[in-house]
């Protein structure tokens, strides 16, 4: 290999480090480069730049390498507000370039402006550059950004627009809208009018990449995946309760963490969507363990309380429970995202609600901030289940040591069960039981199990 020259196998090993939705993303990506090169190829723009289309084609696949380098929960950039994030994502460009150099051993020095090493140079650096100078790393107008970095951004954009994150895709009139909204904003007109003046034509090829993609996400359940953690009456050692933890096959993420699931799920149009069939693929797997054990386990599902502000959500819900035929308090709902007082207005309702129809319902009740406390009364909670946090600082905060004692005793006079997360060593244990504690969960008691294994097992001794 001449020292100049990049190795595509290379670069093909290093892009299956990426979690394979990301690796999709890229491969629609050049399907979508291709279908802008096919528009453009007759222009006269096009012709007399003298522009390589199987290069540029090529290029916009490799766009995202220096993903390959970045821990999954920096591979999103809508979730990293914090300028430490965002500065660990936008790090990606610089990291894609390194992977060029070290991994496909191309020497950009060395290499030819018009060598398939600098298509696939400014598909790295100007996939994030916008048309009004807006972008990143550099700053670059749609005068300063190469064509092959142009039809990069248009090709990420039009996936993101489509796929981002959804558990369905996005409507196509809505997709396009979008894109023409975004003409010499963020992309570059010139390619957008392109595009736009076929729009049957554009309309039929994002049908076929729907179609395409919606049979991938069927075989993959929508990409929802469940993983299971045992609840313990930690005086007695016996498992009580199930927590249903949730991660989800993302473009940019790859496998979500449960914690930032339902985070990065209220951000997107999907919340009630992944809501319904988070709840629904619970309702499936209790019903498979009845039928293989003749018991019912009781399941608890951490939702975003944000959901409820949909006025169909709890009669969905309810519905399920029909569907299933499971019985009076079999699933458990957790609402995160309750605390303030008077947000509680809009959910006590819904809470009432879903008791009538055999739900138990919870919450986070013990997180930084929270006044939930001062109204338990009204939610008629079946359990408050506190932050691995929180659980945390009482072991070294008297003030947090005082707050949880208090709610013990409070929850006690009100029949509500209070749930430890994140016991991680007997010592924590220790000081739960201590403190008045009966219920917690964590690590000690074992990793969390995904589906298949949690069904096959269950009944079995795992504390």
């Amino acid at each position: 290999m001449q020292p100049n020259k990049v190795s595509k196998q290379q670069l093909n090993i290093a892009l299956k480090k990426l979690p394979v939705p990301v690796q999709e993303h890229c491969k629609r990506c050049k399907t979508i480069a291709e279908y802008i090169v096919d528009k453009i190829r007759c222009t006269d723009w096009f012709i007399d730049s003298g522009l390589n289309a199987t290069h540029i084609v090529a290029a916009v696949y490799y766009h995202d390498l220096g993903k390959t380098r970045l821990d999954r929960e920096n591979l999103f950039a809508e979730y990293n507000e914090t300028a430490t994030k965002k500065k660990l994502y936008r790090s990606h460009i610089e990291l894609g370039i390194e992977v060029l150099e070290q991994e496909g051993g191309a020497v950009l020095a060395e290499c030819s402006p018009r060598s398939f090493e600098q298509y696939l140079c400014s598909a790295i650096t100007e996939h994030h550059e916008q048309a009004d100078g807006c972008g990143f790393p550099k700053g670059l107008s749609a005068e300063q950004t190469s064509l092959t970095g142009k039809i990069a951004a248009v090709a990420d954009t039009m996936d993101n627009l489509l796929f981002m994150g959804r558990a369905e895709s996005a409507p196509i009139e809505q997709t396009i809208t979008t894109l023409r909204e975004m003409a010499g904003r963020e992309l570059d007109a010139q390619l957008i009018d392109c595009l736009l003046a076929d729009t049957p034509q554009l309309v039929k090829f994002l049908t076929y990449m729907d179609a395409n993609n919606q049979g991938r996400r069927k075989q993959d359940a929508y990409g929802l995946q469940m993983f299971f953690t045992g609840i313990y009456n930690v005086r007695e050692m016996r498992r009580v309760d199930t927590m249903v933890e949730y991660v989800i096959n993302d473009p940019y993420f790859g496998i979500l963490r449960p914690e930032i699931f339902w985070t990065a799920a209220e951000r997107t149009a999907q919340l009630l969507r992944l809501t319904k069939l988070a709840v629904e693929r619970a309702c499936i797997t209790a019903d498979e363990i009845n039928e293989r054990y003749d018991e019912h386990p009781l399941l608890s599902i951490p939702l975003c309380s944000a959901c409820f502000e949909n006025k169909t959500l709890v009669p969905d819900l309810i519905k399920l429970l029909q569907k299933y035929e499971l019985p009076s308090g079999c699933i458990c709902l957790v609402l995160d995202g309750i605390t303030e007082e008077n947000d509680t207005e809009l959910y006590i309702d819904s809470v009432m609600r879903l008791r009538e129809a055999g739900y138990r319902v919870a919450v986070y009740g013990m997180k930084e901030g929270s006044t939930l406390l001062s109204v338990l009364d009204r939610l008629h909670l079946d359990a408050i289940y506190v932050d691995a946090q929180y659980t945390s600082r009482i072991m070294t905060n008297t003030s947090a040591f005082g707050v949880a004692s208090g709610m013990l005793d409070l929850a006690h006079n009100l029949h509500t069960r209070i749930v430890f997360l994140g016991v991680e060593t007997r010592k924590v244990e220790t000081e739960l039981i201590k403190l008045g504690a009966f219920y917690g969960s964590g690590s000690l008691y074992g990793e969390a199990q995904p589906e298949y294994s949690f069904i096959a097992k269950y009944g079995g001794d795992e504390a």
